[in-house]
């Protein structure tokens, strides 16, 4: 009865592993079927199947180990701690130290960062400064720090849908797509995390947009 028990808790374990969120969240549970099915094998006399799923079980707690100490790192970058907890929250903190590493900066001063109707390759994202938003000449919005500009047309890969322009000195941290899309490829995290940031911010400027009159000027 009792072994009846371990197996199954052990087969729960594994099918908890696909309703897991993260990858240290997946390795836990793996690690816990693998204990049961080392447990299992113990009691049931089935060497073969204690000594594979301990061998499973090692491997796993070296990889938490590593998750564990990837987590704890924190970048020493103010502004880029400010920017993961205001559009990337989702993202851990060694994860979106890497996004962070391939970007660059960007100091606007009264210039404009797309045009309407033209190829835009970049994403970025205010971090001092604003930024006004027309649309067929007429100002729709006003962004300030950690609004995104460009994620319309990296989200569909088409033309910018909006003039940009820098009201005075204006700095943002800026992705190449390309860039951005091969991050994504090597860490879902980090796609998952882009796409989610650049949905919530693409719903907050259509809002925007059907409660501003036209013309109307920004304060």
């Amino acid at each position: 009865m009792f072994e009846t028990v371990v197996l199954n808790t052990a087969y729960v374990a594994l099918v908890g592993s696909t309703f897991t969120r993260t990858a240290l969240q997946l390795r836990l549970m793996i690690l816990s079927g693998s204990c049961g099915f080392v447990l299992f094998g113990l009691l049931a006399d089935i060497p073969s199947m204690a000594a594979w799923n301990a061998l499973v079980g090692v491997l796993h707690i070296i990889n938490i180990v590593r998750i564990v100490r990837r987590q704890r790192t924190r970048t020493t970058d103010v502004q880029a701690d400010w920017l993961r907890q205001v559009v990337f929250a989702e993202l851990e903190p060694a994860t979106f130290n890497r996004m962070w590493e391939s970007s660059w900066v960007g100091d606007y001063d009264g210039r404009t960062l797309t045009r309407q109707g033209e190829a835009h390759s970049r994403l970025a994202i205010i971090v001092s400064g604003m930024v006004d938003v027309r649309i067929d000449g007429e100002i729709v919005n006003r962004l300030g720090p950690g609004a995104m500009i460009g994620e319309m047309s990296l989200m569909s890969g088409s033309v910018a849908t909006a003039t940009t322009t820098a009201v005075g000195r204006v700095v943002v941290r800026e992705w190449e797509r390309s860039k951005l899309a091969s991050l994504g490829q090597e860490d879902a995290d980090v796609g998952r995390a882009v796409e989610q940031a650049a949905l919530r911010s693409m719903v907050y400027k259509m809002q925007m947009i059907r409660t501003t009159v036209p013309g109307q000027e920004f304060a």
